[in-house]
């Protein structure tokens, strides 16, 4: 939801509502940048952190959060548009990296259902 209201900043109009949404978004998304960094130490969620995967989640992550916000606090909604909507798609392409990371290594499996 947060790419959508995104990409309407790039390319519509940018209402009070959409504004507060956007930026409720990018919000959340360091809030849950935060709580990666500080919960997410076992092994089933290692390649989220290391590794070729860990760079694209950690730059997916610093696009869609730090600095969105920073982007939007200056007052380029666009080009924080935009950097939202590059994060939201490494995001999703690093997920489905690290999860077939993670499948492939038995000991990550294992470790994630004890």
């Amino acid at each position: 939801r947060g790419a959508a209201g995104a990409s309407l900043h790039l390319w519509g109009p940018r209402p009070p509502a959409l504004a507060a949404s956007c930026g409720g978004a990018t919000g959340v998304e360091v809030l849950l940048w935060l709580w990666m960094l500080l919960h997410w130490k076992d092994k089933a969620s290692s390649p989220l952190h290391k590794g070729p995967v860990g760079v694209l989640m950690q730059t997916s992550e610093l696009l869609t959060g730090p600095i969105a916000l920073g982007l939007r606090a200056l007052g380029w909604v666009p080009a924080a548009g935009l950097a939202f909507m590059l994060g939201a798609l490494l995001s999703r392409t690093g997920w489905v990296q690290a999860g077939k990371h993670s499948a492939a290594d038995p000991e990550a499996v294992f470790a994630s259902q004890s």
